[in-house]
């Protein structure tokens, strides 16, 4: 490609690739809560080797308010909804009160008709993060 007159060239490819993406806020604003409400959850796999009870992945929950951390070993991505409604039940008879949300991020895990359907009877807010941004998703990552 020759160009003749460079001060008139513009490559717009060039300028994205140039661009810079904005910084998450370093500092959060914390939001009273109380515990169990509010839940942050990840699932971690498939490891490399299998657990001694072969598993091979995880899920996690953590409570947003008191920091409070469940780990559930899982054989199956698939075992997702029947962990959380063990961890759902779990977290009613340690404080009393319902999940009220659930903050994700877009695995299919949890993103399926069982889930969507358990969670409003429950009347559980499913909470989800962007699409490739493990960042906003940062307490269970």
């Amino acid at each position: 490609m020759k160009i003749t007159n460079n001060s008139e060239f513009f490559c717009e490819p060039c300028q994205v690739g140039k661009s810079h993406r904005k910084s998450f806020k370093k500092i959060e604003t914390r939001v009273k809560r109380k515990p169990g409400r509010f839940i942050h959850s990840d699932v971690c796999g498939p490891m490399s080797v299998n657990s001694l009870g072969g598993s091979r992945f995880y899920v996690m929950f953590k409570d947003d308010a008191s920091g409070f951390r469940h780990v559930f070993f899982m054989k199956h991505k698939s075992d997702v909804f029947e962990r959380f409604k063990e961890y759902e039940a779990l977290i009613k008879n340690k404080f009393g009160r319902p999940i009220g949300t659930l903050h994700i991020d877009n695995g299919r895990e949890y993103i399926n008709s069982q889930m969507k359907e358990h969670l409003k009877k429950n009347g559980i807010t499913l909470e989800t993060t962007a699409p490739n941004t493990p960042k906003q998703n940062g307490r269970s990552e």
